[in-house]
C-alpha cells in the first residue's frame, strides 16, 4: 500500500470514529454540524489524490493578511472600481518585487524578492527597475497603435 493510500485509510478511520461518536450524542446543533462534516468525506478524500498538494493555507493567510493590513490603512476602497483595481494590483506588483528581509534572501541562496524565487532570475540588480522591465508588456502595445 502507497503512502497516500495509508494516509487516506488513516483519514476514513479516523472520520469513521468521528461519526460514530458523533451519532451517539443528543439531538443538538453540534451533532448536526459534526454528521454533516462526515457525509462531505468524499471531498476531503480527493485532496488524497495530490500528494505534492499543500493541506494547509498557511501561506496563503498570511499574503492575506497583509493586504488586509494595507487594505484598513488605506480606507478599504474608495474611489471607483478602476482605482481600487489599480491599487490592488500596485500592492501585488510591490509585494512580489520589493526585497525580502535578509534573513530571506540568506536562506534563498541570494535572490532577493518572490519574482526572482519563482522564476529564478532577475533583469537588473535594483528591485524598482527589475519590477519595471518585467511588467512592461510591450506586445500588449502593438494592438492599440493607430494605424495610418
Amino acid at each position: 500500500m502507497s503512502i497516500m493510500g495509508t494516509r487516506n485509510v488513516f483519514f476514513l478511520r479516523r472520520l469513521f470514529r468521528l461519526q460514530e461518536w458523533a451519532e451517539t450524542l443528543e439531538d443538538s446543533p453540534l451533532k448536526a454540524k459534526l454528521l454533516k462534516l462526515c457525509a462531505k468525506k468524499s471531498w476531503f478524500i480527493e485532496a488524497y489524490d495530490f500528494p505534492s498538494g499543500l493541506r494547509t493555507s498557511n501561506m496563503i493567510d498570511r499574503l492575506l493578511d497583509t493586504m488586509d493590513r494595507w487594505l484598513f490603512a488605506k480606507k478599504w476602497f474608495h474611489g471607483n472600481i478602476m482605482s481600487a483595481e489599480k491599487g490592488v494590483r500596485a500592492f501585488c506588483l510591490i509585494h512580489n518585487f520589493r526585497p525580502s528581509c535578509p534573513i530571506t534572501v540568506r536562506k534563498h541562496y541570494g535572490q532577493a524578492s518572490p519574482f526572482e524565487r519563482l522564476n529564478g532570475f532577475r533583469y537588473h540588480d535594483c528591485w524598482l527597475q527589475n519590477m519595471l522591465i518585467a511588467t512592461s508588456k510591450q506586445d500588449i502595445y502593438i494592438f492599440q497603435q493607430k494605424k495610418f
